[in-house]
């Protein structure tokens, strides 16, 4: 311990001399900006910005808002006038995160100063993985100087240092006995990213709430509760709106890649097997607004839930409109209104460019969409659920909606009108919301709509040469099961039949030419073996 100590002295009094020095003797340009994080073996980061000037003037930069009132102004040659703050606005919302910090001074023979804050997860450790990720470097001018002081016995290369924009110049890492000493240059309004390696295993804290069980590093302890106590209140009210419950449900945190931060990734879900695993939440996010985790965490669970009323995930519009308005209508009444506002905004500046449609969704699978392209998918998923829910009656309708889903078989999830008239039966009114879906554009297919597709098959397969045979008969006899099927109000059966029916005879001509080919290349090696 005593040496662990004496060797942090080391390393802190070696950084400080190196950086104030670096500050002392920079080349004179005007307004330079340096930036140096200073990053201990729990991932605090001491934030340390130089500037420099020539002459008289102002300039500014961002800040951490939950540093406004904390951060040290230290003045090294020149004199600094006043020191001003005000709001930053992004799309008429005040941002949660920054102010602009906006300060004129006075040089002498030129004005050097450095601004110093703290942040307490600077940098995301899960042994033996770790990410720094440093706060927006956003001030006046373009490119930026930085330089990074990881502790000593860490690895990282050039390959792990990058920018969440991945425009990063002159990337170097330089290990000294006392630090490993990373620098680049990045452009404006950007963040540095190290991704590196500690070499040792994290102790890990199993902490339980019901079937719940949170597997936590034990730095992360206290904020583990808070989620998990969120999640406890969640769980009694899930429990209750879906008529059942997980046999149990594993947490963990996750450390970020820059891949993880570009993508937006908040948390998953994996599939293990035929069963969900642990809910997975990005440790970004124990940086971000009071509540935001916790409600991607309540976002999580309804998948938990979801899967145990039988909700397949081929039905990803409904997985996540349903998991989406949960964690939101939760999210509020347990106080986290700034987390809620923000999620919503997101939502909203997504649903505005869909003008109403909103059926794209219903072909949505977990393979099918880029997850960079994923916002309007999740902001029309909520909105059929959002519209939905205040039109008839909330948290007790989605209750009349899952117990149908209770009731539903394999072959039901694939039959489209089965599953709409669904959400019709639990608002006692089938027409009126068959109605408000194919206004959004869904496909709906009812026993009525399956008659002149029917017909079209028919139609189309009695069209076919007769050379395609045996594959125009095939197509003909499960179109005729079609019928068979319609007629008795076996609509997915029917469906399924229609669907089989026009494969077979789209692929006619190919299938022929192949059987052909085949009874050829079988005939010529039978020569050749008598």
């Amino acid at each position: 311990m005593k040496s662990r100590a004496s060797h942090l002295l080391l390393l802190a009094g070696v950084a400080t001399i190196i950086t104030i020095t670096l500050a002392l003797n920079v080349a004179h340009a005007e307004k330079d900006f340096k930036y140096v994080f200073k990053i201990d073996d729990e991932g605090a980061t001491r934030v340390l910005v130089y500037f420099c000037d020539e002459k008289n003037g102002s300039s500014w930069l961002y800040v951490p808002k939950n540093q406004q009132g904390l951060l040290n102004f230290t003045v090294y040659e020149g004199r600094v006038i006043n020191v001003t703050y005000r709001s930053l606005i992004n799309d008429g919302r005040e941002d949660h995160f920054y102010v602009i910090m906006e300060f004129h001074y006075e040089a002498s023979r030129v004005f050097n100063a450095s601004i110093e804050y703290y942040m307490k997860y600077g940098a995301l450790i899960i042994e033996p993985r770790a990410t720094f990720i440093s706060p927006r470097v956003v001030h006046e001018g373009a490119a930026t100087s930085v330089v990074a002081y990881l502790p000593c016995y860490v690895y990282t290369s050039e390959e792990s240092v990058s920018s969440v924009s991945g425009s990063i110049n002159d990337a170097r890492v330089v290990r000294k006995e006392e630090a490993v000493i990373v620098s680049a240059v990045i452009g404006s309004d950007d963040r540095l990213i190290i991704e590196y390696t500690v070499p040792r295993e994290a102790e890990i804290t199993n902490i339980s709430l019901e079937r719940l069980v949170f597997r936590t590093p034990s730095r992360y302890v206290d904020f583990a509760n808070q989620v998990l106590s969120a999640l406890g209140k969640a769980y009694a009210v899930y429990k209750e709106v879906f008529g059942c419950e997980p046999r149990s449900v594993c947490v963990e945190f996750f450390v970020p890649s820059r891949k993880d931060m570009v993508l937006g990734i908040e948390g998953y879900v994996p599939l293990v097997g035929r069963e969900l695993g642990p809910i997975r939440l990005n440790l970004l996010y124990i940086r971000g607004v009071e509540g935001f985790m916790k409600i991607v965490a309540l976002h999580e669970l309804a998948h938990h839930f979801l899967w145990c009323i039988g909700v397949p995930l081929s039905k990803l519009w409904i997985h996540e409109g349903i998991a989406e308005y949960l964690s939101l209508t939760l999210g509020r009444e347990m106080g986290y209104h700034s987390a809620v506002e923000m999620h919503k905004s997101s939502l909203k500046n997504d649903l505005e460019r869909l003008s109403g449609y909103l059926g794209f969704i219903q072909k949505w699978t977990p393979s099918s969409v880029p997850p960079q392209e994923l916002g309007p998918y999740y902001a029309a998923s909520y909105q059929v659920f959002s519209a939905l829910c205040e039109k008839y009656g909330g948290l007790r309708y989605l209750e009349k909606l899952f117990a149908t889903f209770k009731e539903f078989d394999y072959f039901d999830w694939y039959d489209e009108y089965r599953v709409i008239e669904a959400f019709g039966e639990a608002a006692d009114n089938i027409d009126e919301v068959i109605e408000l879906f194919l206004k959004w554009g869904f496909e709906v297919e009812g026993s009525s709509r399956l008659v002149p597709r029917v017909s079209q098959i028919r139609e189309k397969v009695s069209g076919l040469p007769n050379w395609l045979e045996p594959y125009k008969r095939l197509a003909e006899v499960i179109a005729c099961l079609a019928e068979a099927f319609q007629r008795q109000d076996l609509i997915c059966a029917a469906t399924l039949a229609v669907k089989a029916s026009q494969l077979v005879c789209d692929a006619s001509i190919p299938l022929t030419i192949a059987s052909i080919a085949i009874v050829v290349v079988t005939l010529t090696l039978l020569r050749r073996s008598v």
